[in-house]
């Protein structure tokens, strides 16, 4: 995997676990903003900042996260994870960087030392010609930002709102990831799994993963007896 996305300073080390097929190669486009989104990340301009912006399970986190697997001199962060962390010192050692992507904006919006360590590390980026790519809940005017600069500068970059899937896109994306695990999922037991998991597509990935060991363990197809033995349903 390239460098950047889950190598993080030793400072900046972080009680999550990031995904490691959060890439471009993994993301099935099922809307025109998505789609138009990976375009602009998968070549970003320089002095770029893109603002991905939806609820829960829209894909925001995975498309931040794939912006940074593109080479070396780029990073995630989730704000929610430092965000009880001094700014400076989450912030002011990344400025040998020129794309960082910041997942989960809402967590910080409000704080005032937040915000302008924000704006400011947007200006250093600029400087150098880097982009910068932040994901939140909610569209910039319904931030809850104290800022006026800051959210100016979201409100001037390229903006995607981003929807929940539907059920025949969460199909359709689950039957594309399971192709990219070398899996054959029909159309009658990938609906089987939409309707029986959890609707949100982070979860329904997860058991999709779990389908893959089992398939793999007991040497199975995925058919609907076999989803309801793995998950007693």
């Amino acid at each position: 995997m390239p460098g950047g996305a889950s190598e993080l300073p030793r400072q900046l080390a972080l009680p999550v676990t990031l995904p490691d097929d959060t890439d471009f190669n993994n993301y099935l486009v099922v809307t025109a903003a998505a789609g138009q989104a990976r375009a602009l990340l998968e070549r970003p301009p320089a002095g770029t900042l893109v603002h991905l912006w939806g609820p829960s399970a829209t894909g925001k986190t995975h498309l931040a996260l794939a912006s940074c697997r593109q080479g070396a001199g780029m990073l995630y962060l989730p704000l929610a994870a430092v965000r009880e962390r001094a700014p400076e010192q989450v912030l002011g050692s990344l400025d040998d960087l020129t794309l960082i992507a910041l997942d989960e904006l809402d967590a910080v919006a409000g704080d005032d030392d937040w915000e302008r360590a924000l704006f400011h590390l947007h200006n250093r980026l600029l400087e150098r010609g880097g982009s910068l790519v932040v994901a939140s809940r909610a569209a910039p005017r319904a931030l809850p930002l104290r800022l006026p600069d800051l959210r100016s500068r979201l409100l001037a970059g390229y903006g995607f709102a981003l929807a929940r899937y539907d059920d025949d896109q969460c199909l359709a994306v689950l039957r594309f990831r399971a192709a990219r695990l070398g899996l054959a999922l029909n159309a009658e037991a990938g609906r089987y799994l939409v309707n029986r998991a959890p609707r949100e597509l982070s979860a329904l990935i997860a058991h999709l993963r779990v389908l893959d060991r089992a398939a793999l363990t007991d040497q199975r197809l995925l058919t609907v007896p076999f989803i309801k033995q793995v998950f007693g349903w």
